[in-house]
């Protein structure tokens, strides 16, 4: 069983780090958290009161253990942010195989199911997909506390093993710590398993310690930034969240359809865990199958990372228990006998779906990684019409962004700020932390201002004036998911006479307001 960790440690790890490593910086997203681990280190490791991302006073509000971590390593090794961000989320998500080992081995009720289901886990694109971004460094943290978390709750739910209540107190402080959803997430699962598998007094009088314990050694972060910016800041994102979220009727429609993975090819680990799920209840485990809904339905934006947690436990249940023995069932060389290994491999046609399982899994995550670097990741053209605007424009310059992508997953409009240190004034980065009611007008502003690419100049003008935003130059990029476009407002920009085109590569043009 330890080779098979450790090989689908070094094997999933090496998909996950293979293009940070040859990147030149961060996969996707992290602006905004790169400028907010400066801001640590430049106040002596310190919690300062606002982040100076984007010139804006946004509450230094979001939990700050992934930071301090960033901000470690980087002091430590003497690591810039910038490669802190490209290469750690990524070794930080291969650590969650291992972590999930843990889990699978109290939830699984044989050595093969778990073997099974590491294997599964360490491939899905769902479990990694956003852990290897710049962003990961909170996302992955999370995901592995959240991980080690659940491993507790399934001990003492389903063993009554109240033994270990330090360790039960520990991974969830350390979660809610480290990004909110985990901390949502880590809640949700713990009440689900109590509710599925316990129900015990002794269970509830230990939920409770839990539960005091966490708030009580959380209270140094979420007193601090209650003391500071009102307990309505900690409750912001809750209301920002609901804006790129879905109402319950299409999650459930959603949880039907059982689409999570991530998978650009074939859906083979969705369809195994679809299986796995009629299994489960065939056999009466039905926490698993529950568990995976209420995941969902609670919080379908960041669910379906953990989604892929009992997804992947009962996948494995659906290879052990229902493919495998009917392969075997209509195969001469069936073996039945031998150790857990023996039997997982006990005939020619066992080899064959197995190792096809494998070698999917290995091409769909790295087929996953690879568009996360080709398509939503920043290249060398932007970098250059980046450093362009750094190096020539003042500190007080206004940016209008027209980019083509969505408001919360544009990484030019994220890393903007940071790389230019100039203020972008349509990005919405960070505000979600600002209790002012506004988010949703600024997701709105965002996307009418895209809008604009295939239009002429005077739908800026009305932008501007229906917004109350005012500018100083437009930024226009000129591809999107590496699609060469030809957006007509530049054309419109080039001969309305009210604007001058002051920087021009194949990657963007940049315009100045007359």
């Amino acid at each position: 069983m330890i080779f098979i960790v450790v090989f689908a440690t070094l094997t999933g790890g090496a998909v996950r780090m293979m293009l940070p490593l040859s990147a030149s910086i961060p996969l996707n997203d992290g602006g905004l958290f790169h400028e907010m681990i400066v801001n640590l280190l430049e106040n002596g490791f310190i919690l300062p009161l606002h982040t100076t991302y984007n010139a804006g006073q946004i509450p230094f509000a979001y939990p700050p253990l992934g930071f301090y971590l960033a901000a470690a390593i980087s002091s430590l090794f003497n690591l810039s942010v910038f490669d802190v961000l490209r290469i750690v989320p990524a070794f930080i998500s291969a650590l969650c195989i291992p972590a999930f080992y843990l889990l699978a081995s109290e939830a699984l009720k044989s050595k093969a199911q778990i073997a099974v289901a590491v294997v599964i886990f360490a491939f899905i694109p769902r479990v990694f997909a956003w852990q290897i971004m710049g962003g990961g460094i909170t996302r992955a943290t999370g995901f592995l506390f959240a991980l080690l978390a659940m491993r507790e709750f399934y001990r003492m739910y389903a063993k009554r093993d109240y033994s270990r209540l330090g360790w039960a107190i520990l991974f969830p402080t350390l979660g809610v710590y480290t990004h909110p959803e985990a901390a949502v997430h880590i809640a949700v699962s713990a009440l689900v398993l109590y509710l599925l598998m316990d129900r015990s007094r002794n269970g509830f009088v230990t939920s409770a310690w839990i539960a005091v314990g966490t708030v009580i050694f959380t209270a140094p972060w979420w007193a601090t930034v209650i003391s500071r910016h009102g307990a309505a800041t900690l409750l912001a994102p809750i209301t920002a969240v609901q804006q790129d979220s879905i109402g319950i009727f299409s999650r459930i429609f959603m949880l039907i359809g059982f689409q999570f993975t991530y998978e650009l090819f074939l859906n083979i680990a969705a369809i195994l865990g679809l299986l796995g799920a009629a299994v489960a209840l065939k056999r009466g485990e039905h926490h698993l199958v529950a568990w995976l809904a209420c995941i969902f339905l609670v919080e379908p934006r960041g669910g379906t990372l953990y989604v892929m947690i009992p997804h992947a436990l009962l996948a494995a249940m659906a290879v052990e228990g229902l493919i495998l023995p009917g392969l075997r069932s209509s195969s001469a060389q069936g073996s039945g006998g031998g150790n857990w290994a023996e039997n997982l491999l006990g005939d020619r046609a066992s080899k064959i779906v197995l190792g096809y399982i494998f070698i999917y899994g290995i091409m769909s995550a790295f087929m996953a990684s690879s568009t996360i670097a080709n398509k939503f990741t920043l290249t060398s053209l932007d970098m250059e019409a980046l450093q362009w605007v750094k190096n020539n424009t003042t500190v007080e310059s206004r940016f209008l962004l027209v980019t083509h992508e969505a408001p919360l997953r544009d990484s030019t409009s994220e890393w903007f700020p940071t790389l230019t240190e100039r203020r972008s004034q349509a990005t919405v980065f960070g505000y979600e932390w600002i209790d002012d009611g506004k988010f949703s007008a600024r997701i709105d502003a965002y996307n009418a201002l895209q809008k604009c690419a295939s239009r002429d100049e005077t739908c800026l003008t009305d932008w501007s004036r229906q917004t109350g935003i005012e500018f100083d130059y437009v930024y226009i990029r000129k591809f999107a998911e590496n699609t060469y476009l030809n957006p007509a407002l530049i054309f419109s920009l080039e001969t309305s006479g009210k604007y001058d085109l002051v920087f021009d590569s194949e990657g963007a043009a940049v315009f100045k307001a007359r």
